[in-house]
């Protein structure tokens, strides 16, 4: 009993100069933010490929459940954009897919992997893949995907999906201190305030934790998602905090305590009806009605130094999208993104008065 005491003791004074060190830090790191760390306990590896009719199975070792990947090649029959090859994930004899939200709408057909690892917390076990977007194309794109499993129980592995711009396993610890395992995904968000030659900086940080299978944010008892408005590195390694609502006192990079402040952050999801019209970072978005084709390219690199070229001079908002001509595969160069014709066909009369650049409509929702 007097052992027991002295623990819970030695426990909540660690806690509580913990608490003390997060506060007085006016540069924060994922790790800083964490009451308890969740680093990796496993790294599997692939020990040996089988291959059975069209489909490679690779089979991993070092890990705490029977596990092996799969991927059907069908050489012609599948396509990287339009048809991608099929894959997924046998754990323990269960079937999994991939995916990039923790609604699970919407399969990711993953066939590379940036890292893959085991976290043991609180005496449960997940495994971890990390990987790109499947829908997030070329060099500006900064998503990776995680796919987590609970395999604390071999027999009853469940999973959830998330995506994120910080590419560590430091996205995982216990952030509210209930000793449950959470994750945090950061996603770039500039304030109306900010440096525009910035912009790349400026992020938002959500929480979730795992309950019960499920994927569950962590929110205030007012209802509000607990969040953290952020100024950091490229890579997001340490940064400083200009306005939150957060689990626990937070200060500025001038070493003061910030006040809460309510903000409800946008949903970030991808429909994948829309899925082949990006922006200039590579990111999907959502397509209205219209838009003025100038350029069309055989390869994905040819299209986005024309975008940049284009936005170098100023001409706006220009985007690319992916189409199919029988087997040939267009990235064409799209100017606008329009719910009106009568606006397009304006932009269309400005690009040529102004830039002497002929452009043709392309209808975003046509079928064919």
């Amino acid at each position: 009993m007097k052992l027991n005491f002295i623990y819970v003791l030695l426990l909540m004074v660690l806690l509580f100069y913990g608490k003390l060190a997060r506060i007085s830090a006016q540069t924060y790191t994922f790790k800083t933010l964490a009451t308890e760390n969740a680093p990796r306990s496993l790294m599997p590896t692939a020990v040996k490929p089988k291959i059975s009719n069209d489909t490679t199975f690779t089979i991993y070792g070092n890990c705490s459940v029977p596990m092996t990947f799969y991927f059907v090649d069908g050489t012609g029959e599948y396509n990287n954009l339009f048809n991608p090859h099929p894959t997924g994930v046998y754990l323990n004899r269960h079937h999994f897919k991939f995916y990039s939200e923790p609604d699970k709408k919407y399969i990711q057909h993953v066939s590379n992997f940036l890292d893959i690892y085991e976290i043991s917390f609180m005496k449960r076990n997940y495994l971890i893949f990390m990987n790109f977007r499947e829908d997030c194309i070329g060099s500006g794109c900064r998503y990776r995907c995680y796919n987590v499993f609970d395999i604390t129980d071999p027999n009853a592995i469940t999973q959830t999906a998330f995506s994120s711009i910080y590419e560590s396993e430091d996205s995982f610890g216990d952030f509210n201190s209930d000793g449950i395992l959470d994750f945090i995904r950061a996603a770039p968000k500039m304030p109306d305030d900010g440096d525009p030659t910035r912009k790349d900086n400026y992020y938002i940080l959500t929480a979730y934790t795992f309950h019960k299978g499920k994927t569950v944010q962590l929110k205030t008892e007012n209802d509000q998602e607990y969040y953290l408005w952020v100024d950091g590195d490229e890579n997001l390694e340490k940064f400083t905090v200009f306005q939150q609502d957060w689990m626990f006192p937070v200060k500025d990079k001038a070493g003061n305590i910030l006040e809460s402040t309510s903000y409800r952050p946008p949903y970030i999801s991808f429909d994948p009806s829309e899925k082949h019209l990006f922006n200039s970072e590579g990111m999907m978005v959502e397509k209205k009605k219209w838009a003025l084709r100038i350029g069309k390219f055989s390869d994905l690199e040819g299209a986005q130094n024309f975008v940049r070229e284009m936005e170098n001079r100023k001409h706006g908002d220009i985007f690319i999208m992916a189409d199919q001509y029988g087997g040939e595969i267009i990235f064409e160069v799209l100017f606008g993104n329009y719910e009106s014709r009568e606006k397009t066909q304006l932009m269309k009369e400005s690009l040529q008065k102004l830039y002497e650049i002929q452009a043709d409509f392309k209808d975003l929702k046509a079928r064919f």
